[in-house]
């Protein structure tokens, strides 16, 4: 095995090229989408006040308050050609109806729908909400004929029995309320072009094939295992490399501060690097020479990539049956863990089971190949 570890560790030095173009390509796909996510356009959020009474405007100052857009009031043919221009995000409407007994008096105009508008949607749920439990707590209060403070607070001791007061916190509890799409841009194209790398770095047993030394280690005293698990090791350090040289471009050029998360990131990474280059081995035991590896590479990968969330967010993905294919990729089970890491402040008891299945699929590729290449051998 070790042998064969260091033969292919010496022709890693052939690869350098491959693993420079891979990383940089990310950083500058993650520096793209900063920077559109970033611009201050796009965070730009009109409101168009039709009901013009007291609501309304403490509807406008808790939006204000949240920080999450930049709030400007206009009149609603201005804002509404402001967008489709581009020049902000969407237009709250809010309807001359629009009051604390008809909080849903309110229209969205957008020219396009994505996370931006889901994060928009449950914005305005939250301060909807919270404007539906004042007015609730007001009249509790004028009714009881006490301080509104102390109505709030029976209210909360009944807010199990209480819808509104439950789809507040719902609202609250939101999986966009810690979303972040400088990251989710981030792990998800870095980990879209590294599978390339670790793929194609398991598939130098078809460049073996090709020279012909293949068959003559299949038939060296070296067994089979030792040769495959050399390969495996080489395209581990491979994967290593480029993914490490990521995150330090991460932090480094454009400020992402892992901090305490990076050890649990790396972990992460590593069982990753470990499902793709089973993947690469899998690949490599069933095709013939590299010419169909990269044909088939490309579709298989970018597919992944596509179905596990690298380029949109699963949360905006309404399809059982896209969802469901979403399962098979080792990107949906990294790039969720990453996430939780990050967003959620999750720890290692929550990325148990992503770290599991990224192993059962990397020892289960890595066993099919195994089989293969024995079964090939045989025949």
């Amino acid at each position: 095995m070790w042998t064969i570890l260091k033969l292919r560790l010496r022709f890693l030095k052939d690869d350098w090229k491959i693993i420079a173009v891979m990383t940089a390509l990310s950083l500058v796909m993650v520096y793209a989408m900063t920077s559109t996510l970033s611009g201050s356009s796009l965070r730009t959020l009109y409101v168009v006040d039709q009901a013009n009474n007291p609501v309304s405007e403490t509807f406008v100052e808790r939006l204000a308050d949240k920080e999450a857009y930049r709030i400007v009031v206009l009149d609603q043919n201005t804002a509404q050609a402001n967008v489709k221009e581009g020049k902000a995000v969407a237009a709250i409407q809010l309807q001359p109806d629009f009051s604390a007994d008809n909080i849903g008096a309110l229209n969205i105009f957008t020219v396009k729908q994505d996370v931006e508008i889901m994060n928009i949607r449950n914005l305005l749920g939250t301060v909807t909400s919270q404007l539906a439990f004042d007015s609730q707590v007001d009249q509790a209060a004028g009714v009881l004929g006490v301080a509104p403070g102390v109505a709030m607070e029976a209210m909360a001791d009944q807010r199990a029995d209480h819808h509104m007061f439950t789809v507040k916190e719902r609202a609250l509890s939101s999986i966009w309320d810690n979303y972040d799409g400088r990251i989710h841009g981030f792990f998800g194209f870095m980990l879209l072009f590294a599978a390339y790398t670790i793929v194609f770095g398991a598939g130098e047993i078809l460049n073996d094939k090709r020279w012909k030394t293949w068959q003559r280690l299949l038939v060296s005293p070296i067994s089979t295992y030792s040769v495959l698990l050399g390969t495996i090791i080489s395209t581990f350090v491979l994967g290593g490399i480029q993914l490490g040289s990521i995150f330090l471009g991460g932090q480094f050029l454009y400020g992402f501060n892992w901090g305490p998360s990076l050890g649990i990131l790396l972990v992460i990474s590593a069982f990753y690097i470990f499902a793709l280059s089973g993947l690469g081995m899998f690949l490599a035991a069933f095709l013939k020479n590299h010419g169909q590896l990269s044909a088939v590479t490309p579709v298989i990968l970018t597919s992944f990539a596509m179905l596990g969330g690298c380029m949109w967010p699963l949360e905006i993905v309404t399809s059982k049956i896209l969802l469901g294919l979403s399962n098979i990729t080792p990107h949906k089970w990294a790039l969720e863990a990453m996430k939780a890491v990050t967003m959620q402040g999750a720890g290692w008891a929550d990325i148990q089971v992503n770290l599991l299945v990224l192993g059962l699929m990397g020892f289960g590729l890595i066993a099919l190949g195994a089989w293969r290449v024995k079964t090939a051998k045989v025949a």
